[in-house]
């Protein structure tokens, strides 16, 4: 069934268990093989899509388009990412070799700034 892109704006995509999950916002089109690639939905469910973010469903999961999108797979909850905190971040270690005054040669290790 060819159904035109202009037509999937603001259509309601639902999960496979029929939970709303949000509407289409956006389409990603994959214009060299010609596919859809992915479809960006906004005013997302709070309850599957962490703080209602918009989020990118990818072309392979939708199940069927009509008046509705279906989906065939919802990983369920999809929370965001903490960033790193600064703290936590490992150093990285440099290895330098230094004279001594005899003339051997060690090695130190000091945190790479």
């Amino acid at each position: 069934m060819m159904v035109e892109v202009s037509n999937l704006f603001d259509v309601p995509v639902y999960t496979h268990k029929g939970i709303y999950l949000g509407r289409v916002y956006d389409i990603q089109l994959d214009i060299t093989n010609s596919k859809i690639y992915e479809i960006i939905l906004s005013d997302t469910n709070g309850e599957l899509v962490e703080f209602s973010r918009n989020i990118g469903i990818p072309y392979r999961w939708v199940k069927s388009i009509s008046d509705v999108i279906v989906l065939r797979y919802f990983p369920g909850k999809i929370r965001v990412k903490p960033k790193p905190d600064k703290a936590w971040r490992r150093h990285k270690q440099r290895v330098l070799k230094s004279e001594t005054r005899w003339g051997d040669h060690g090695v130190s290790r000091t945190k790479w700034r």
